[in-house]
């Protein structure tokens, strides 16, 4: 294997980082005992820029090219971002309607008497007079031998409530992936610019 350039980032099916490399674990390190591996890597990726820097921190991450593609956000050496789980707002939902059906229907109880019967019978009438007959005098039938009458001019109105559902948890936001080691060369060839 040829030699690594300082600050090279490789995948490692170990569990350990092989002499001269480290884990990509966003440890603390000193500038003074690591200065080739500092020149490269700065302070992108935390410590203070002066005595420390810190190493990539690469655990629970997939890596992701800087730079800004066609109809992406900008990303820059030391990026982080992303979560594992998410929620949805009412304003991230897409437009949506909800349809509502409904039928309505008016019930006359009809009788001689008070209206007690579901279903009119020869002779029945839809309410018997009661006290002063001064009301005006409708009437309500068919000429058919039918037992529906139709009503015209009846208008129902009323209001339909759409109720929340769900549980309002967050869902996983994580794509498939497989555990692996990151690792950086600590030594190797300095990488000169072009």
């Amino acid at each position: 294997m040829s030699e690594p350039f300082i600050g090279e980032i490789r995948l490692f099916t170990g569990n350990y980082a092989p002499r001269y490399w480290a884990l990509c674990n966003g440890a603390i390190l000193s500038v003074s005992q690591h200065t080739s591996l500092f020149a490269v890597l700065g302070s992108y990726f935390g410590g203070n820029g002066r005595t420390t820097f810190a190493l990539p921190d690469m655990k629970d991450r997939a890596v992701i090219g800087t730079g800004m593609g066609p109809g992406l956000s900008d990303r820059r050496i030391g990026f982080t971002g992303g979560q594992f789980t998410a929620g949805i707002a009412q304003n991230q939902m897409p437009l949506h309607s909800h349809d509502v059906d409904v039928n309505a229907g008016i019930l006359f109880h009809a009788g001689t008497e008070n209206g007690v019967n579901h279903e009119p019978e020869e002779g029945n009438y839809i309410a018997v007079s009661f006290g002063d007959e001064t009301g005006t005098q409708v009437n309500w039938y068919s000429e058919t031998d039918d037992d529906l009458v139709q009503l015209g001019g009846v208008k129902t109105s009323g209001s339909t409530t759409v109720l929340n559902t769900g549980g309002g948890l967050a869902h996983i936001n994580e794509q498939p992936g497989l555990g692996v080691n990151f690792i950086i060369a600590l030594e190797g060839i300095f990488p000169t610019r072009s």
